[in-house]
């Protein structure tokens, strides 16, 4: 599922001229809300730039991001958000 779909299942979009868009919780991109995802999977940073088809330095980059917009400072603190938005 994409992030774009699970936020429609959660009735998380917003119409704009161009149609529906997605609102990621906390500012964050579509691509380091798929991180986001993929982190609280428990999958390891390597195992995401495989999947995603993506450097480690760039998935690397993308959970730095996260850990800053979500103002947190550990893997288990972004999982633990993840867990309470329902965006596992």
């Amino acid at each position: 599922m994409t992030p774009a779909q699970v936020l429609a299942a959660h009735g998380r979009t917003t119409t704009l001229n161009s149609g529906a868009l997605p609102i990621f919780p906390s500012g964050l991109t579509a691509r380091e809300f798929e991180v986001l995802r993929m982190v609280a999977q428990g999958l390891t940073n390597s195992q995401i730039a495989e999947q995603l088809t993506i450097s480690l330095h760039t998935v690397n980059a993308h959970v730095r991001s996260i850990l800053a917009k979500l103002d947190v400072h550990s893997r288990h603190a972004v999982i633990r958000f993840a867990i309470q938005h329902d965006l596992t």
